[in-house]
């Protein structure tokens, strides 16, 4: 086990979450500069004399399971073996990951690249628990996709079990369960239905008791109306309901998920409780 600060608990074995992020930049000859924010950890490269300086910074983030590697390493020393992987368990400021060098004389190449998950990997769950909607019981809006919709929650995908809600944009949206608020994010601007904006929705990200999560995507740009670490309880406004990201329309994307690793969630069902009753899953083309 890598011997960090608290900052960080790492891990010896393969750890990821909503937000599925990979970024890979190259350093050649003296090194060179990068900064790329791809959601809520954020990986910089410094250069340095001779060579360069990897850092990380969480943004609205508490919870994160991570790993950093290298694509590519000629002549190239470092501090730390990669791939390095590991787990924040709170807010850090360009907190130094690794630093890598020119090892002997000559031309270097180093490239690298890393993926994150909100969340930390549990195998626990609330089998019986019941949710509530994500909105006012004065409301009814329309499930758009369900459980394996052929949009985005196909079989064997991480939203193979997630929910959909066709909403106006600004509708105000409720926790469906107690619980802490570990990560969010509202300052994205844009959308539209392909994958190159994936990584573009505003959301929050809810810790339960249970080590399980619950993520509300799609919110409207400066929709939050909690702030990261708050408790909440089920019926707390947490957010506004938009269009940000890979979405076709307006709506409101609910899933409940466990973190595996670095690269993989797992979306579980969940049952909710509706002016119908108790449902086990919620049906796609019904008005809850």
């Amino acid at each position: 086990m890598y011997n960090l600060p608290p900052l960080f608990r790492c891990l010896n074995i393969t750890l990821f979450a909503t937000i599925l992020v990979a970024f890979s930049i190259g350093f050649f000859g003296s090194g060179a500069f990068a900064y790329e924010d791809r959601g809520v950890l954020i990986f910089n490269s410094r250069k340095l004399n001779e060579g360069v300086r990897i850092g990380a910074t969480c943004h609205n983030l508490l919870e994160a399971t991570a790993v950093l590697r290298s694509t590519k390493a000629i002549n190239v020393a470092s501090t730390r073996a990669l791939p390095f992987r590991f787990s924040v368990d709170r807010q850090l400021n360009d907190y130094e990951l690794v630093r890598c060098s020119r090892k002997d004389a000559g031309d270097w190449a180093f490239d690298y690249e890393y993926n994150y998950t909100i969340g930390v990997p549990s195998t626990a769950q609330t089998v019986d628990y019941v949710y509530s909607l994500p909105y006012s019981k004065t409301k009814q809006f329309r499930v758009s996709q369900s459980y394996f919709g052929k949009f985005s929650h196909y079989k064997g995908s991480i939203n193979e079990y997630a929910i959909d809600f066709t909403m106006p944009e600004g509708t105000e949206i409720l926790a469906s369960r107690p619980g802490v608020v570990v990560s969010c994010k509202d300052e994205s601007k844009i959308g539209g239905p392909t994958r190159e904006f994936i990584d573009k929705q505003n959301f929050v990200v809810v810790k339960h008791g249970d080590g399980t999560y619950a993520s509300y995507d799609h919110l409207k740009p400066g929709g939050l109306l909690v702030r990261i670490g708050q408790k909440v309880n089920a019926g707390t406004p947490i957010g506004l309901s938009g269009n940000t990201g890979m979405s076709q329309s307006p709506h409101l994307h609910l899933c409940i998920y466990r973190v595996k690793n670095e690269y993989t969630l797992f979306t579980i069902p969940f049952r909710t409780r509706t002016s119908k009753g108790v449902v086990a899953q919620l049906k796609e083309g019904e008005t809850y």
